[in-house]
């Protein structure tokens, strides 16, 4: 008989069902996504998918993080997807930037039509 474990469960358990759990935990916490994804190889690959960077919370993260690459590069991938708080914090930035005005007004509407901002709340 072989022994249960935990990873033996984890295994069992179908790639959709971890992405929503994964999906879930980042848009409560990057840092517990984060934290998660140092756990498990299956995380690490499963933490790229579009519906975790649709959904990952930045409530915590620098405005504009300066010069921090990886942090880049994770965010460029959530806007790519349509993650709303990005898109919500690219607007703000192309706002006040005054060339890109308009821009940041799209991006901004964009933003509240998603209505799923974490810690912001828009009146539609």
């Amino acid at each position: 008989m072989e022994e249960v474990t935990q990873a033996n469960i984890l295994e069992t358990l179908p790639q959709d069902m971890l992405v929503k759990f994964l999906s879930r935990v980042g848009q409560d916490s990057s840092k517990q996504l984060f934290i998660l994804k140092l756990v498990r190889k299956s995380f690490l690959n499963l933490s790229d998918d579009p519906l975790v960077c649709k959904r990952i919370s930045l409530d915590r993260w620098d405005l504009v993080p300066w010069r921090k690459p990886k942090m880049d590069h994770i965010i460029r991938r959530c806007y790519f997807y349509g993650n709303p708080n990005v898109i919500f914090q690219r607007g703000l930035i192309n706002y006040f930037d005054k060339s890109n005005t308009e821009l940041g007004l799209r991006l901004i509407e964009e933003a509240a039509n998603s209505q799923i901002i974490k810690g912001f709340v828009f009146m539609v």
